[in-house]
């Protein structure tokens, strides 16, 4: 039987309900006994095949990433000071992909700034982390790696990390928030508990990283600071309830970093808004330093994906699996030695991608042969590839 190791001096009742659930243990400062799926799962003899990628997930805010195996599992890297990567102490590092032995049947990821958090199988979420902010929907999460049900928050479909909070998105069509300064609620209370976000109904899909969300008839409605036009409403007021951004009714996918905001179109065609200091607007000019409605990023067509990284820039997939990227990132992209573009580069030498994942300061890409690249910073491990080595300009392959 494989061991994996907790937390030592993890609580007694935490210890007790993980031996109810099926693994053996002794005192709380031993090793527990469970199958490598998590707690509660069948006797485990080895899969027939190794499972694969299925997904992957970042934080704009965060230095973790996480990819959802195709057994319904989880390996995450990068940042695991507070136990966000579900690595046991003392690794403030994971340095490449490591198993979280604590969860299983998961069916989507959200990684945050300090803390993760997953959907099961039931449409209940689970998180682990920092308890900082209300990070873990409840005052009583004590914090680390050990998985907690977020309480009151059932049938969920969807689910997105906004820094220190998440959006999760119920069938019903509303979204409920728990963290920092979300749910358009005044910036001094943060929201301990998961509560609903009033006037927000008929929604399709919570945007990423952001507190914006996309509703079913394509409008983009957004709420929270405003400072450099991140709500999109034509003004730099802060506004906590939720507010349409204007001229846009034909989104399909929103992301942003708190500061720039960009949305899909379901013509494959991309705009953005709000900060432009590096030119994360991508409209080929970083003369206006900001944009307070959405403008068009240059020359960019047919995209299937969005997403934008902390130290304002953004990526695009495409149809025909290329990347497109834009801002800054440290990178020479644009090839004149300035790290910025304020226009769409390619990528080379990363095709065809299936999907992509932005962190604070790098980027991943998962391949369609489901293998995992990533570049740029790595002092904690973020490009998952064995080191600490930095890889700006050239992407490294994720040793799974």
């Amino acid at each position: 039987m494989t061991r994996c190791l907790f937390r030592q001096g993890l609580p007694g009742a935490f210890v007790a309900a993980l031996a109810v659930s099926g693994c053996a243990g002794g005192s709380d400062e031993e090793a527990l006994s469970c199958p490598p799926q998590g707690c509660g799962g069948p006797s485990w003899s080895g899969p027939e095949e190794p499972p694969v990628v299925e997904a992957l997930a970042a934080g704009a805010n965060g230095g973790h990433a996480c990819a959802l195996m195709s057994d319904r599992t989880l390996r995450c890297w990068g940042d695991n000071y507070w136990g966000q990567a579900g690595v046991p102490d003392p690794y403030p590092c994971a340095t490449q992909p490591t198993p979280v032995r604590t969860i299983m049947d998961v069916y989507e990821v959200a990684p945050g700034t300090e803390q993760t958090c997953a959907r099961l199988r039931d449409g209940t979420v689970a998180c682990w982390g920092t308890s900082k902010y209300g990070a873990l929907g409840s005052m009583e999460a004590p914090g680390g790696i050990i998985p907690l049900t977020v309480p009151d928050v059932g049938g969920v479909t969807r689910l997105t990390a906004v820094g220190f909070g998440s959006l999760a998105l119920r069938g019903d069509g509303t979204v409920w928030t728990w963290g920092p300064w979300h749910g358009a609620h005044a910036p001094s209370s943060p929201s301990w508990s998961p509560m609903a976000i009033e006037g927000l109904d008929s929604v399709r899909t919570p945007a990423e990283s952001t507190d914006c969300a996309v509703k079913d008839d394509g409008t983009v409605w957004c709420w929270g600071w405003n400072e450099v036009g991140q709500l999109g409403d034509g003004t730099t007021q802060h506004r906590w309830a939720p507010g349409p951004v204007k001229g846009l009714a034909d989104a399909v996918q929103a992301a942003g970093n708190g500061a720039t905001t960009c949305a899909l179109r379901s013509s494959g065609e991309v705009c953005c808004w709000g900060d432009n200091h590096f030119g994360a607007l991508g409209n080929s000019s970083v003369k206006e330093k900001m944009s307070l409605v959405p403008v068009a990023v240059a020359g960019l067509r047919d995209v299937k994906q969005v997403r934008l990284g902390g130290w304002g820039w953004a990526c695009a997939v495409l149809a025909d699996g290329t990347i497109e990227c834009w801002g800054a990132h440290g990178a020479d992209w644009a090839g004149d030695g300035s790290g910025v573009s304020a226009e769409p580069v390619v990528i080379q030498g990363l095709a065809p991608v299936r999907s992509i994942a932005l962190g604070f300061d790098f980027s991943c890409a998962l391949l369609e042969d489901r293998s995992v690249w990533c570049w740029g910073a790595n002092e904690c491990g973020q490009l998952g590839n064995g080191t600490t080595d930095a890889s700006w300009d050239q992407p490294t392959k994720v040793r799974f």
